[in-house]
C-alpha cells in the first residue's frame, strides 16, 4: 500500500510541471518568434533598446558612405558559427579589429599627440589631426557603446542583429583600413 501511495504522490508532483513543458514544447516555435521580437528590456532605472541603437548606428552608417549589408556567406564561417552559439564573441571580435585599426592610425599622429590612453581618446586626437572625420568618430563611439552593453549588460542579441553587427563593423574596420595604407 505504500508503494501505491508513493507512486500516486510522485504522479501528483510531476502533473503540472509534465503539462506545461507539453504545452510549451507543442508551442516552442512560436514562443521562440516571440522572444525574439522583443528588443527592448527594462531592470529597475536601466533600459536596453538593442534595436533602436542598432538602427542609429545604420542610419549614420549610411551617413558616412559606408556599406551596411553583406550576404551572410560572405562572413568567415567561424563569425557565422559564432552568432549561433555565443553572438556576443561576435560583437567582442570584431570590435577588437576595429580597434586594431584604431591603434594602427595612432601611428599617423604626430609625436607628441601618440598617447596611449583609452579608445575614445585616440578617435578624439584622429578627429582633431583630420585623419578621419567626426561621423565616423560618432560611428566608432556608437559601436563602441553597443558593443559594452551587448557584453557587459546580458542582452539578448538576434541572429539578424548580429548580423548587421558584422557587416557594419566590416565596413569601418575596411574604411579605417583605407587610411591606415
Amino acid at each position: 500500500m505504500e508503494w501505491l501511495e508513493l507512486i500516486e504522490g510522485t504522479i501528483g508532483h510531476l502533473a503540472w510541471p509534465v503539462a506545461i513543458f507539453l504545452i510549451l514544447n507543442q508551442f516552442r516555435a512560436e514562443l521562440g518568434s516571440a522572444i525574439n521580437r522583443i528588443k527592448s528590456v527594462r531592470y529597475k532605472d536601466a533600459e536596453i533598446n538593442l534595436e533602436q541603437e542598432m538602427m542609429e548606428i545604420k542610419n549614420d552608417a549610411e551617413m558616412a558612405g559606408i556599406t551596411i549589408a553583406y550576404p551572410p556567406g560572405s562572413f568567415a564561417q567561424d563569425s557565422v558559427r559564432s552568432i549561433e552559439l555565443a553572438p556576443e564573441w561576435v560583437f567582442i571580435k570584431s570590435w577588437q579589429e576595429i580597434e586594431n585599426v584604431i591603434m594602427g592610425l595612432r601611428s599617423k599622429l604626430p609625436e607628441d599627440k601618440k598617447y596611449k590612453g583609452p579608445i575614445t581618446l585616440v578617435v578624439q586626437r584622429l578627429v582633431e589631426e583630420g585623419i578621419i572625420d567626426p561621423t565616423m568618430a560618432s560611428l566608432i563611439d556608437k559601436l563602441r557603446s553597443v558593443r559594452n552593453r551587448v557584453v557587459h549588460e546580458d542582452s539578448d542579441v538576434t541572429r539578424g542583429e548580429a548580423l548587421e553587427w558584422l557587416g557594419i563593423s566590416r565596413s569601418v574596420k575596411d574604411r579605417l583600413a583605407q587610411k591606415l595604407a
